[in-house]
């Protein structure tokens, strides 16, 4: 049996709000994000059996187009989409199999097997996707957002 779930992690950066027309505003932002997930696995019906966790830190440049909702007189919902690239910056992989644990780096040098001489786990660093957001704007310009990447 094979079980997979995200883990949510911070996000912190810095956003630019551009109007195009009615409604539709260009947001390009410039952040640092943790994402991650947990595995597990388990054999003959033994649950938990080996469970693996990455948790993996990015700066990521998403270009977002956002459509505003005007909600009362100064207050917006928005939802939005748009393409992302992000960059690998550090990470550690935790392992726990059958009563012992253990845990080890993540590199994002794009190292291949055959060049690997050590026992971190070597990622490439740049990653593209597809950012999508929904939020509010209150009126004093304050913002609760809720993302995902794909």
């Amino acid at each position: 049996k094979y079980k997979s779930s995200a883990n949510v992690g911070p996000l912190f950066g810095f956003m630019a709000d551009i109007p195009i027309f009615s409604g539709l505003h260009l947001r390009p932002e410039l952040n640092y994000i943790r994402k991650g997930s947990k595995v597990e696995q388990s054999y003959l019906g033994i649950t938990n059996m080996v469970e693996y966790k990455y948790l993996m830190n990015y700066i990521s440049l998403p270009v977002v187009i956002c459509y505003n909702f005007q909600i009362g007189t100064d207050s917006k919902i928005f939802v939005g989409f748009g393409p992302e690239v992000s960059y690998g910056i550090s990470g550690k992989l935790k392992w726990k199999a059958n009563g012992t644990s253990d845990q080890t780096d993540i590199k994002f040098d794009g190292k291949k097997d055959a060049e690997v001489t050590d026992d971190d786990l070597h990622l490439k660093g740049f990653e593209t996707g597809l950012a999508s957001k929904v939020g509010l704007q209150s009126a004093f310009g304050a913002y609760l957002e809720f993302g995902y990447n794909f």
